[in-house]
């Protein structure tokens, strides 16, 4: 699969990264903020508010759209970050490049994704060995609790994703379901990688991870539910990156040269540049029929996705055409699996 960005250089100390800055100034920065350790999974899952932290992964790639950079990063404890960023410099631009990330996050309230702005960023190899253990807690110890079974693990996909907070999810008052039991998203890439991969066993391990990865990074970070994007892609092109319709719809989402063109995209084929338009247009539309109803949102949602907008409107509704009424209708059936309600 092509990559996102192919030249990687990576620059050790003394040298110039982002926004003009040195492993030196990096690590100014890092006193500034009173960072003494990269932050974890528990703690970043979960904080609501603005701080500023270091993350510590592998940037997986970098999108660039409108003149600005999305940085994609495996956190090494677990789970994808999405960080957006004015300027990125050159040896970050790659994939698979270990390196530290100072961000402001920001989350407005419990159920909001995370957002997160690039202040500053180093080699992994250049700033290693330099975090600061935390104290030993000395606690008395408590005894292990009694196991009453192994908890049954959900069907694959059929939770929603999310934090890992004990908090209700996405603010429901509504007593959980097998299907509403949240996934923390460090378990959900394997799961849904599996899925993919089980759905088409000619892609690799890596090509499977990448789409998995994908998918839920843009989901969490545009408030769309990833379950609905697996349902899209299963009936677009069946988890096929280089799908080609008699259209000229291309790639994982099937996009039009116009949906390219009107998201900044220069590559349908590429895995992170194709669910990263799926995803927006997917979100766009949802945003569109907002008062309309779930039910109804959701449908001609999906409905402007296959036949256009200006065919939504044209015809007050779903438009009479037998492929965009079965398109609709599949999406929605293979939503309901996936989300276990059927």
């Amino acid at each position: 699969m092509r990559k996102l960005v192919f030249a990687l250089a990576l620059v050790f100390a003394g040298t110039t990264m982002v926004l003009g800055q040195s492993v030196s100034e990096y690590m100014t920065m890092r006193k500034q903020y009173k960072i003494t350790q990269s932050v974890p999974s528990d703690v970043l899952e979960n904080f609501v508010g603005s701080k500023v932290f270091e993350i510590k992964g592998v940037v997986k790639g970098v999108l660039k759209v409108g003149g600005r950079f999305t940085i994609m990063i495996e956190r090494t404890d677990g789970g994808t970050e999405f960080v957006d960023a004015s300027e990125c410099a050159a040896w970050l631009q790659g994939t698979d490049v270990a390196a530290r990330l100072i961000v402001k996050a920001t989350r407005e309230n419990d159920a909001a994704p995370l957002k997160a702005i690039l202040l500053g960023a180093a080699p992994e190899d250049a700033v290693k060995g330099l975090d600061v253990a935390p104290a030993a807690k000395t606690s008395k110890s408590t005894p292990a609790a009694k196991s009453s079974g192994s908890k049954p693990t959900p069907s694959p996909l059929t939770g929603q994703i999310g934090r890992g907070s004990s908090k209700s999810s996405r603010g429901s008052s509504k007593r959980n379901a097998p299907h509403m039991v949240p996934i923390p998203v460090s378990d959900a890439q394997p799961l849904y990688a599996s899925f993919i991969k089980n759905h088409n066993p000619r892609l690799s391990a890596a090509e499977a991870n990448d789409i998995a990865r994908a998918v839920i990074g843009y989901c969490l970070k545009y408030g769309v539910d990833a379950r609905l994007i697996m349902a899209v892609l299963m009936t677009e092109s069946d988890f096929k990156p280089s799908t080609v319709s008699r259209a000229g719809a291309m790639g994982l989402g099937q996009l039009m040269p116009e949906n390219l063109e009107e998201l900044g995209l220069t590559d349908a084929f590429d895995t992170y540049q194709n669910l990263y338009g799926t995803v927006r247009l997917i979100r766009g539309h949802l945003e569109d029929y907002a008062d309309k109803g779930p039910e109804r949102q959701l449908v001609l949602a999906l409905a402007a996705y296959n036949a256009g907008p200006g065919n939504v409107r044209k015809y007050g509704g779903v438009p009479p055409f037998r492929e965009t009424q079965n398109y609709v209708k599949r999406v929605i059936s293979r939503y309901r699996k996936l989300c276990g309600l059927d």
